[in-house]
C-alpha cells in the first residue's frame, strides 16, 4: 500500500469515528433539537477548546495532505461539511448542544492542519 491509500484510508477512519461519536456516545436515541447561536460567556474557553483543536486538527493534516494537488477549496469545504455534520448531530443526539460557537475552534483547526500539512514533503506522498 502507498501512502496517499494509507492517508484516505486514515481520513475515512477518522472521519467515521467523529461523525459516529455523538450518535453513539447518546446510544442513538434523538434528543429534541436545539442549536445556540449565541455568544460564548467565556471566548478563551470557546477558542482554545482542546478537544476541538486536537480532533479536528489531526482530521485536517490528513485531509489537506489526502487532497494535495487539489483545488485549496477541496479539503476546507471537506472539513467545514465535517464538522458543520458535528455539530448537528449534537444537537440532535447529544443533550441539545449545537453550539455554532464550537465550530471557532474547527475552523482555527483546519488552519492549523493546513499549515502542519505543508510542513510535509511531498517525496514522503510519492506511491511506493
Amino acid at each position: 500500500m502507498n501512502s496517499r491509500t494509507i492517508l484516505l484510508v486514515l481520513l475515512t477512519l477518522g472521519t467515521l469515528a467523529a461523525l459516529a461519536a455523538t450518535p453513539v456516545g447518546a446510544g442513538f436515541a434523538f434528543k429534541p433539537f436545539a442549536c445556540d447561536f449565541g455568544s460564548s460567556p467565556d471566548w478563551v474557553a470557546t477558542i482554545v477548546n482542546v478537544r476541538h483543536l486536537l480532533s479536528f486538527g489531526v482530521l485536517a493534516v490528513l485531509a489537506f495532505l489526502v487532497f494535495r494537488g487539489q483545488p485549496i477549496w477541496a479539503p476546507i469545504v471537506f472539513m467545514l461539511v465535517v464538522t458543520g455534520v458535528v455539530e448537528i448531530e449534537e444537537g440532535l443526539f447529544a443533550s441539545g448542544h449545537c453550539r455554532m460557537r464550537d465550530m471557532i475552534p474547527d475552523v482555527l483547526a483546519i488552519g492549523i492542519g493546513w499549515i502542519a500539512a505543508r510542513f510535509v514533503p511531498s517525496r514522503w506522498l510519492k506511491a511506493a
